[in-house]
């Protein structure tokens, strides 16, 4: 498995390419991993249900949920009354990424 780092360099590399190695673009490239890496670090964080819910959008899409127990379950969101049900059965969640 891929370090972040390892993975912000790939992701830079493909952005700049030949310029990657290219003094001129540093500050750029800088950037760009730091700014993978944030964006990484944020999609694994929990979010509280008390600070957002889900967004229903009309088609069911999956997510973790967690329990006040810490435990870890799958769930999907097909309508809009499951978006309660994680306010009642469900401290956090976190969208699953499908990429």
């Amino acid at each position: 498995m891929k370090t972040l780092h390892e993975l912000a360099i790939e992701y830079a590399k493909s952005i700049y390419q030949e310029e990657y190695d290219d003094p001129t673009f540093a500050p750029d490239v800088f950037q760009t991993k730091n700014d993978f890496a944030a964006g990484y670090k944020a999609a694994k964080e929990w979010i509280s249900v008390e600070d957002e819910l889900p967004q229903y959008t009309g088609q069911e899409f999956p997510l973790l949920l967690k329990d006040s127990s810490g435990e870890i379950f799958i769930g999907y969101i097909e309508e809009e009354s499951d978006i309660t049900d994680c306010i009642h059965h469900y401290t956090h969640w976190r969208p699953i990424n499908n990429d």
